[in-house]
């Protein structure tokens, strides 16, 4: 839909990112922003459905690019190789990502330096103030090997908590992270109706900053006024219906 492209976010802090998913139009949405995607420092996608892993290969060839026209424009520059991690559940879908990218050009083999890793429950990071963990979601059955396909996400930095869905099956996959509250929860839409979502949290008593809604299910594209005023009756609280390119500040 027009200014809401698939599913992607990131935290900046100290000029770094801490990327989650890779919808499509990731790369482009961030370098229309100023963003130099260069500065990756984590990248965690929360399952391997395409409209959370379409973006990847346009993410590397735009870092592998900018890294080449720096060299072009001054050849006196000597630019270091982007050095990033990604964490995901089925690790094959970057190393396919890579080798479509490393295929098509030679250059970016000595540009971009990716490290994978599977993704685990619990603590997936904790340095430079930035603590990543994450529970296994329903949203996707697990993988044949009886690992696990899809993953929530609890971002703490600088004494602020974040809650990242992913696509769950319900909002009950989220509990064990909700009943300890959050300032900023990012709930997808696009499986759940937000305002009955709004409704369990009020009688759940959860204790929830600000409730921002991504990954929009028809009911808020239709009409997302409309569901924002039901949301704010049900909740008690306004919410946020998201839009590409929004920013949100962490105070």
């Amino acid at each position: 839909m027009p200014g809401k492209h698939h599913t992607s976010w990131a935290l900046e802090k100290d000029g770094f990112f801490w990327w989650f998913d890779a919808g499509e139009n990731c790369a482009r949405t961030a370098h229309l922003q100023g963003y130099d995607v260069r500065k990756i420092k984590k990248l965690f996608i929360s399952h391997s459905h395409g409209d959370h892993t379409a973006g990847l290969y346009h993410l590397f060839m735009t870092m592998s690019k900018l890294n080449s026209l720096d060299c072009r424009y001054d050849d006196s520059i000597s630019v270091p190789p982007t050095e990033f991690e990604c964490i995901v559940p089925d690790p094959e879908i970057v190393e396919l990502n890579k080798k479509i990218l490393f295929f098509l050009t030679s250059e970016e083999r000595s540009s971009l330096k990716i490290g994978v890793r599977q993704t685990q429950p619990g603590v997936l990071t904790d340095a430079d103030g930035v603590f990543v963990e994450c529970i296994r979601n329903h949203h996707i059955e697990p993988l044949s090997d009886g690992r696990g396909a899809s993953y929530s996400f609890r971002i703490k930095a600088e004494g602020k908590t974040i809650i990242a869905s992913g696509d769950v099956r319900s909002s009950d996959d989220l509990a064990p992270f909700l009943e300890e509250g959050c300032d900023i929860l990012l709930m997808e839409t696009g499986h759940h109706s937000a305002p009955r979502l709004c409704q369990v949290w009020k009688e759940r008593n959860y204790k929830i900053g600000k409730v921002v809604f991504i990954h929009h299910g028809r009911e808020i594209l239709k009409d997302p006024a409309d569901v924002a005023g039901r949301c704010a009756i049900n909740l008690g609280e306004p919410v946020i219906i998201a839009h590409d390119g929004m920013e949100l500040e962490l105070s």
